[in-house]
């Protein structure tokens, strides 16, 4: 791997949001895909260090626009959230790309009370756009 490529984790339960966000990247990002919050603390607990990490917080159709807080049917990305904040070395950098604005609150104030994380809070849709907009040489956020 040179020193451009980018690791990005995407966790979004999504399929169709998993590929516009992969059809929407620079060729340099090598992304990996998560579609449950266990599956993405296991590849954060893992050995790979992410330069960027991309969270949704509704993870089933069941939790669309759940209360933080508040039972859910499976765990949201608030639980990544959770997970980061207690790492040794978390990602420099996370967007939080969810469309529940009081779980896209709270999961920032959460990331960005530690810090050490560079966190922007981006909905799904302005999310491509940006990425569709950036210029060729821009590195990940």
């Amino acid at each position: 791997m040179s020193d451009s490529r980018r690791l990005v984790l995407f966790l979004d339960d999504d399929p169709a949001r998993h590929s516009a966000f992969r059809l929407a990247v620079p060729p340099w990002w090598d992304v990996t895909g998560a579609h449950s919050a266990d599956h993405a603390c296991i590849l954060l607990g893992g050995q790979t260090r992410y330069d960027a990490v991309f969270l949704d917080h509704d993870l089933c159709e069941e939790d669309v626009m759940s209360v933080p807080g508040l039972p859910t049917r499976k765990p949201t990305g608030m639980a990544v959230v959770d997970h980061i904040v207690a790492m040794l070395e978390p990602p420099p950098s996370v967007v939080v790309h969810t469309m529940n604005p009081p779980a896209a609150e709270e999961m920032c104030r959460r990331l960005a009370a530690t810090r050490r994380i560079i966190v922007q809070r981006l909905p799904f849709h302005l999310l491509l756009k940006q990425l569709e907009l950036r210029s060729p040489e821009a590195p990940c956020p």
